[in-house]
This record gives C-alpha cells, structure tokens and sequence, in this order.
C-alpha cells in the first residue's frame, strides 16, 4: 500500500452562503469573521484607522472629493449641521454665512445663570428680524465682541442656537457654551452675529439635498 501524499485542491467559491446548513451549501463558506474576498480569495480585513482625531458637529449624510487644478486633494463632508472641508489632514468649517448682523450699543441684552452653559439673548428691536433670518433649532452663530466675556464665558467665537418654547417666539433665543457661567450676569453691547445657513439647506429629513448641496460644492471647487 502506497504511503505517497496526494494533494487535492479544494476549490471552494467566493462569498459566504446561509441559505442553506453548513453541510448542504457545496463548496461555499458558511461562516466567516472579519474578511472579504478578493480574486475569489478570502483574506482578513485589517480594520480601521482614525483619520482625524478632531470630532465634527453631526452626523455625516453626504461626502464628496475632488483634485484641485494644482493637484491638491479635498473632501466635503456634509453633516445634520454642518459643512465640513477636509484637507491635509484636517477638517474646516466652511457653512456659509446666511445672515450677518451687528447690534446696536443697546441691545440685545444677554442674561446668563451660575452653573448654566446657556446665554439668553433678547433679539429684541433687532433688524433683520429671527423670523426673516430663519433662525431654527440647533443653527449655528458666529459671535464676534471684541474680547468681550459673560460671568467666564467667552462671547468670540462658534455656538450653537437653542429655541426655547416658553418664551416669546421670535424674540428670544439662547447660544449653547462649552463652559458653565460662573454667576448671574447681563451684558449690552453692540455685538457682531453671524447666522449660518441651517441644516435644512443642506438636509431634508436627514437626506442630503443635491440641488443646493452640489451647486455649493460645485462653486467651492472651481475657486479652490
């Protein structure tokens, strides 16, 4: 009887089948963690790496990339919020600005509380008015006060806009901090504001809207 060796190939097809048991699929792989195929071959996936370490406001709904003339390379993300420009590493807050205004010496008034991250802040006698800047839910604003603070909290730079619903509608609306107010605290000054286009603008119902979302995009491209 003859010890040799005989080698058989085993031919088995690409892709995981669970139609049928284990036993009935013939020749197809039945289970499998953490691979994928190539050339009809299974090999393991190597997993994920972090590309950025900064975390961007929202969820992403819609992505796109593109080569500059010069050969640079950039993305634009699209989140439930904001528009995002990735490029060497980085991400850049490219929203555009909807509506920018800069109050009197007067007003508005804004009241913060001890402990509360929250700035209320009167719109009151303001033109353009909430209504006509189309102030929503979770917008964002960008703030300018030459310097100025709140009971701690800085009033320069990005927030995001809260509605509240106890208060008069189209008056009233509160920027969200990142730190908490120190004491109860009220400031009058002219100060500059900067609406930036709501989600909507780009999103519907959590759905990217091509027309405005590619036209934007579209005219990115051609001045980067």
């Amino acid at each position: 009887m003859s010890t040799d060796t005989k080698r058989v190939p085993l031919d088995f097809k690409a892709g995981i089948n669970r139609e049928n048991t284990q036993y009935t699929t013939g020749g197809y792989w039945y289970n499998g963690n953490r691979v994928r195929f190539r050339n009809g071959k299974p090999e393991n996936i190597r997993g994920w790496q972090k590309k950025v370490d900064t975390p961007f406001n929202g969820v992403a709904r819609a992505i796109t990339s593109w080569a500059s003339l010069s050969g640079n390379l950039y993305a634009a993300l699209g989140t439930d919020q904001l528009l995002y420009l990735y490029n060497g590493g980085s991400f850049t807050d490219i929203t555009p600005i909807n509506t920018s205004a800069t109050t009197s010496a007067t007003a508005p008034i804004m009241y913060t509380s001890t402990n509360s991250k929250k700035i209320l802040v009167d719109w009151v006698s303001q033109s353009p008015t909430l209504s006509q800047i189309g102030l929503t839910q979770n917008t964002f604003v960008l703030v300018s006060s030459g310097g100025d603070s709140l009971s701690g909290i800085t009033l320069d730079g990005q927030f995001r806009t809260s509605i509240p619903a106890d208060l008069s509608a189209g008056r009233y609306f509160k920027i969200i901090a990142s730190s908490s107010a120190s004491g109860n605290a009220t400031r009058t000054s002219a100060t500059n504001f900067n609406f930036l286009f709501p989600r909507s603008f780009f999103t519907h119902r959590g759905v990217r809207t091509p027309p405005l979302f590619e036209c934007y995009l579209l005219s990115l491209t051609l001045v980067l």
